[in-house]
């Protein structure tokens, strides 16, 4: 997962991208909870806000355009 400030300089194609990334991550992360193999279990927080920071930024974008 990037960092929120690699984040936020990309351009609206490479977001979306990071989005597609970033939630698959988080549906791999709700698997691997739900069948019991998840001991970190705060990395599925973290996946939750990066989406939406994620979506933050796009919806920006779209604004500055």
């Amino acid at each position: 997962m990037k960092t929120f400030d690699t984040v936020k300089d990309l351009n609206l194609d490479e977001l979306r991208t990071a989005l597609s990334s970033t939630r698959e991550e988080q549906f791999k992360l709700r698997f691997k909870k739900s069948r019991g193999d998840l001991k970190q279990t705060h990395l599925l927080r973290k996946a939750k806000i990066k989406v939406a920071q994620i979506l933050t930024l796009i919806s920006q974008k779209k604004e500055e355009v």
